[in-house]
């Protein structure tokens, strides 16, 4: 006895409604293709199962009291009585409350945050000024200009407005080199510490400069309050 014969089938695609002929007949198929078939379950399953998934997800915000004013319109008179309220019956804003909080911050410091160790220290101006007005100073961006051929060196326009950039912040340097003197304040014996700063090397190596345009200077991670960073 010989095999039955199989006679094909058709059927049609659910999505786009394409007939779909099976020749082997053995099985229903219901998409003519796997874009049809995603398209499809998006249509009609996808919305179900995320809502049957956020069922079992409890909000954080159930059970609690909604305020019977939420959502409606107040009057200017309804909003000061509840600023008023609201500032009678902060704790914090009480006379007693805040002398307890000054009396509790007297005496603590944090020398991990003052002067050179604070994140946003950028040296004493009185010092920076007088460092930089040396001939050391003007001799280094006078060499990095000439280095650079007075090219900006990010957009290489001549013959702008140039800056001589630091790579390394003149910030950190300046800070790295006043530690190496704890004995000398940087307020009060600005005088010697110029003259040491003369002798420092890292404030006047060329490669840790290039020149740069106003505007480009300005773009750099280094720049003014990012000195720091």
């Amino acid at each position: 006895m010989g095999r039955p014969r199989i006679h094909p089938k058709e059927f049609y695609c659910l999505e786009c409604n394409k007939i779909i002929l099976n020749e082997h007949g053995f099985s229903i198929i219901k998409f003519c293709s796997k874009k049809c078939r995603g398209k499809y379950w998006s249509k009609n399953f996808r919305t179900e199962l995320v809502s049957n998934a956020l069922k079992h997800l409890v909000g954080w915000n159930r059970g609690l009291k909604v305020s019977g004013m939420s959502g409606k319109h107040q009057s200017e008179r309804q909003k000061e009585v509840m600023r008023k309220f609201n500032k009678e019956n902060n704790p914090s804003k009480l006379p007693e409350v805040k002398e307890k909080m000054r009396l509790a911050k007297i005496g603590r410091t944090r020398p991990d945050l003052q002067g050179i160790n604070h994140p946003n220290w950028k040296g004493t101006s009185p010092l920076i000024k007088l460092i930089k007005g040396t001939l050391e100073y003007k001799q280094w961006r006078k060499n990095i200009f000439v280095r650079d051929n007075y090219t900006c060196q990010e957009c290489f326009k001549r013959g702008f407005e140039l800056h001589p950039h630091h790579l390394k912040s003149f910030s950190k340097l300046l800070k790295e080199f006043i530690s190496l003197y704890p004995q000398f304040s940087p307020f009060e014996d600005t005088n010697i510490l110029v003259r040491l700063a003369e002798r420092y090397e890292p404030f006047w190596d060329i490669t840790n400069g290039k020149a740069l345009c106003s505007d480009c200077h300005k773009k750099t991670k280094n720049y003014g309050v990012m000195a720091n960073v």
